[in-house]
């Protein structure tokens, strides 16, 4: 369980807490209160304070005061510890920057049903709220080191990540553990002062230690995100007003589309009878011998129009149908899932329109042709970078005006809740295929490793997606790391980024102090984008999969290196992967399983260039 540490009002102990790790700090902007913090520190000075849980605690407080301190401490969370109602959220959330969360507190007496009219209430608003809060309720909103009866919680139904307040402490650390639905974090205060605001940092300590030792109790898995679209603290949904009767139909009904038994039978016999599928697992004799390792390829090149991107096009274009729409819109890098979505479109008799940078559109001259001969109509996005997170911007300013008779066929496990999680389940039969192959190869489903690469994180997400509730097998991610992740020219975000949102959803993303976004840099037009989904953010965060940067130069002799020991010529983009074995040491035995995500026909100009 993560820890928030509440009334903080000393900057020395501010920093000893920051050390500590802890994972939230809050500050309490209520004059009535005696933790008060603006009697003691500044905007200014909490803003200094270099931490990405800074959580500011109002108690109905006017929303123009809220925002103007918000944005002059830096704070990343709002605490509405009053009696705001949904209105007042709904306003205040307007007003705030996309990437502050909204965290509601409950205070909890001894009424159940009335605290389950508060959450349902609550609830209600959707992606405006990240977060609840449940306290004990008293006249001063708090900070009494009384408890409340934890298992009226029992009796709710909680679909958000939740914080426990109140009266915690060693001695009851015990009957939390026994809660059905675990806190997402635990919120002290009071127990843990030698007075007011001056906490009492060795007995935080202690804490920590006997939290820690406790059983972990799984709160969600990785594979999949929450109601609300969230993968820990990444996700949600963050859309235009027009857009969100599009989105919401969709998180209402494809679950119940996709996994109907017709659907799954019509989708099933496509994957097979005409992409070719299951693509083979090839066990490269000549790469294990030089790096002294197992080393098997998922051979998505092999796949119909030469990548895995067409699983998601032709999931996404039978679900579109199901949904009445006549229209397709999508966006391309590389031009691979432009390629999938025309050949879909082709297939299917829809209109399919492609948005793709005016640059990549040059780099990628093949993938263009290729879509202009299927019917698609291919626009350039010629604004920013023109390269694919300006296509994206342009697919959705096409879908804003086209709502109603438009799809919109999201490439990537990018964008607003479902999207990340309806690509992932499109592209998981990757992962669902190296399990049986593997145990028909060597007598076991997991391998030790499994490698893929992530610009938004499509293939990766197929790759991972059967194993990463899997403790005993590695995961292993490679970004683009362009020239060097201190160049200024590179698409690293795992390295590069901080929370933000990005085309419709909360996630990791390469900006400036200011939220602008940062130019990224790739060779390879897949990968040159930046941000990355929600679904590898968590896994990043939580140390779930371990993320190398790849230079273009590494990625360059990695592509070259298959192609004259194994006569296969990859994509840029999986040449990212491959490069992993340059830069990690595996045991002989080991097993690693890397998605070749797809063939190199598109990116032969840029080769030759670099012969």
């Amino acid at each position: 369980m993560k820890l928030k540490v509440c009334g903080l009002t000393k900057l020395n102990q501010i920093r000893e807490l920051v050390a500590m790790n802890i994972d939230f700090l809050g500050f309490i902007f209520y004059e009535k209160s005696p933790r008060y913090v603006l009697n003691t520190l500044t905007c200014n000075e909490i803003k200094s304070i270099n931490h990405q849980g800074k959580i500011g605690v109002f108690v109905n407080e006017k929303i123009e005061k809220i925002i103007d301190i918000t944005e002059k401490s830096g704070l990343n969370f709002i605490q509405l510890h009053g009696d705001e109602d949904e209105n007042f959220i709904t306003e205040l959330k307007q007003k705030l920057k996309p990437e502050v969360g909204i965290i509601k507190a409950i205070r909890v007496g001894n009424d159940s049903s009335e605290v389950k009219n508060q959450v349902e209430n609550i609830l209600n608003l959707k992606s405006q709220i990240s977060d609840l809060l449940f306290d004990t309720d008293s006249k001063s909103f708090g900070g009494t080191g009384k408890t409340f009866d934890w298992q009226i919680l029992n009796e709710l139904k909680i679909t958000k990540p939740y914080f426990l307040s109140g009266g915690i402490s060693e001695e009851n650390i015990e009957n939390i553990k026994l809660l059905e639905q675990q806190p997402f974090a635990l919120d002290i205060n009071s127990k843990f002062e030698i007075e007011p605001g001056n906490k009492d940092l060795e007995k935080i300590k202690n804490f920590i230690s006997v939290v820690n030792t406790a059983p972990k109790i799984k709160i969600m898995n990785y594979q999949n995100p929450d109601k609300n679209g969230y993968y820990g603290e990444f996700g949600g949904a963050f859309v235009p007003e027009m857009l969100y009767p599009n989105v919401e139909q969709l998180q209402n009904q494809y679950l119940d589309i996709i996994n109907s038994e017709e659907f799954q039978t019509e989708f099933r016999d496509l994957l097979k009878n005409y992409v070719g599928r299951a693509t083979p697992l090839y066990f490269s004799k000549n790469l294990s011998e030089k790096y002294q390792t197992q080393v098997y390829l998922k051979r998505e090149d092999l796949n119909h129009t030469g990548a895995h991107k067409i699983n998601n096009a032709l999931g996404q274009v039978l679900l579109a149908k199901k949904l009445g729409k006549k229209r397709i819109i999508a966006e391309t890098g590389a031009g691979q899932h432009g390629v999938a979505t025309a050949t879909a479109c082709a297939l299917m008799n829809l209109e399919c329109i492609v948005y793709m940078g005016e640059i990549d559109i040059a780099r990628q001259a093949p993938n263009v042709g290729r879509m202009k001969m299927l019917g698609a109509t291919v626009i350039p996005a010629t604004s920013g970078s023109k390269t694919l997170k300006d296509a994206v911007n342009e697919a959705l300013r096409d879908w804003i005006n086209n709502a109603s008779t438009t799809h919109y066929i999201i490439g990537s496990v990018v964008g607003p809740h479902p999207f990340p999680d309806l690509v992932a389940r499109f592209q998981s039969v990757i992962s669902e295929e190296i399990k049986w192959q593997l145990k028909e190869k060597i007598g076991r489903e997991n391998p030790d490793y499994v490698i893929a690469c992530v610009g938004g994180g499509s293939n990766a997400a197929g790759t991972f997606y059967h194993f990463v509730d899997e403790p005993a097998v590695k995961i292993i991610a490679a970004e683009a790391g362009g020239f060097g992740l201190d160049s200024g020219k590179s698409a690293a975000t795992t390295f590069l980024g901080t929370l933000g949102v990005l085309h419709g959803s909360k996630s990791l993303v390469m900006q400036t102090e200011d939220g602008q976004v940062i130019e990224p840099h790739s060779i390879s037009a897949g990968l040159d984008y930046p941000g990355i989904g929600p679904f590898h953010a968590n896994l990043f965060k939580e140390k779930r999969a371990e993320f190398f940067s790849i230079t273009d130069e590494e990625a360059l002799k990695s592509a070259f290196e298959l192609t004259q020991i194994e006569g296969i010529i990859p994509a840029l983009e999986s040449a990212h992967a491959l490069a992993v074995l340059g830069k990690k040491k595996f045991k002989k035995e080991d097993v690693v399983v890397i998605c070749l995500s797809g063939r190199g026909d598109k990116d032969m100009e840029t080769y030759l260039k670099n012969l």
